[in-house]
């Protein structure tokens, strides 16, 4: 029985978004459909991992569910046709959308560069402005000062001039008066008049509290600017005093720097002369020690005429005890005259015995204080 090879009716990759849970990710899936006997095998496949592997094979039972579960009017080989068709479809569909984006992102990156560009001549334009800002009120502040002193000089113009028309008002007042007390019959005309000096004092009472107003704003303004002007001129002060302190200290620097100097110029001598009495110490110290080889030498000779002393001392030693002995031996077998002269033989023998003794000691005083004075003229020549 001859059997017929799958046919492979679909080859093609295709990107789909999966779930997985809870977090999405895009795979480049190959998709695979083969028609075998009867039934249609799905294959899908991940090129670059290899566990994401299926297959699926719907056989017309499954195809009878699904059909029913979906209420599905197609048979088995239009179901086949449409499902391929429609895998086509979608590949088209996704190549299409791809070469789209691909338009829209290089536009987006055109745009980008352009507004990049665009910002970047902004900011330029925008320190422009700044500076031209800067100096334009620079300009407004140094005008304002300047209008502010010109309005400043005419309300004070004016407020003169309206105290001195006062004052002439004030007279006129006065003369009028005399005139009513010494003019009783002109009285209405002076009624008359006075109401129009009360209308004019009025006025000119309002213009002048107009005058006071602006008078005592331009005071505040005066007292403050005052007031920047006596803060200004203490921070002079204070920087006069802390530059005349500074050139105190630096006068001060210059004076140590010339004394240094001074200094340095008499250790220079003061130097030259150690290095002269360092060379007299080193002759000194080679004078020293040809002196101290010869006191060595008389060190070792005294050391040995010591020994033989000492060896003397105790040949003597012993034949004092020999004759003590012999005298011991011999104490019954002599008279008293004999007796006598042994005793005097030993009592010499002891005087001789003692002056060596003392001999001794002097000549071992004598070597600890030449040690002593090699020792402490060596520790002097050392520390200098």
């Amino acid at each position: 029985m001859s059997t017929k090879e799958p046919a492979c009716l679909y080859d093609k990759s295709h990107t789909i978004t999966i779930y997985d849970n809870g977090q999405m990710e895009e795979r480049n899936l190959n998709i695979t459909i083969i028609n075998l006997q009867d039934s249609l095998q799905i294959k899908l496949r991940d090129p670059l991992d290899f566990c994401f592997n299926y297959t699926e094979n719907i056989d017309l039972g499954d195809f009878e569910i699904m059909r029913v579960n979906q209420s599905l009017d197609i048979n088995f080989n239009e179901f086949k046709c449409n499902l391929i068709e429609m895998l086509q479809q979608f590949h088209k569909k996704r190549n299409g959308t791809n070469d789209r984006l691909k338009k829209q992102l290089s536009n987006i990156r055109k745009t980008v560069i352009e507004k990049d560009q665009q910002i970047q001549q902004l900011n330029i334009l925008k320190n422009q402005l700044e500076v031209q800002f800067h100096n334009n009120l620079k300009q407004l502040d140094d005008l304002f000062n300047v209008k502010i002193k010109q309005v400043e000089n005419m309300l004070i113009n004016k407020i003169i001039l309206n105290k001195q028309r006062l004052l002439k008002l004030l007279k006129e007042v006065e003369i009028l008066k005399r005139e009513m007390v010494l003019k009783s019959d002109s009285s209405t005309r002076l009624l008359k008049s006075m109401e129009d000096l009360r209308l004019e004092a009025v006025d000119n009472a309002a213009v002048i509290n107009q005058l006071k107003k602006e008078n005592s704003a331009l005071h505040a303004t005066k007292l403050g600017q005052e007031k920047n002007l006596i803060d200004l001129r203490k921070s002079l002060q204070d920087k006069e005093v802390a530059f005349g302190g500074l050139q105190k200290k630096n006068d001060e620097l210059r004076a140590d720097v010339e004394k240094a100097a001074i200094v340095l110029s008499q250790k220079k001598s003061t130097i030259d002369e150690l290095s002269k009495d360092l060379v007299q110490a080193n002759q000194m110290l080679v004078n020293f020690n040809n002196h101290y080889e010869i006191r060595a030498k008389q060190v070792e000779e005294l050391q040995k005429t010591l020994a033989t002393q000492d060896r003397s001392i105790k040949e003597q030693k012993i034949r004092t005890n020999d004759i003590v002995r012999e005298f011991e031996e011999y104490k019954a077998m002599f008279s008293s005259e004999q007796q006598d002269k042994l005793k005097h033989e030993l009592f010499m023998a002891n005087n001789k015995i003692q002056e060596l003794e003392k001999s001794i000691r002097k000549a071992n005083k004598i070597n600890t204080l030449l040690t002593e004075k090699v020792n402490n003229q060596n520790l002097g020549f050392n520390n200098n």
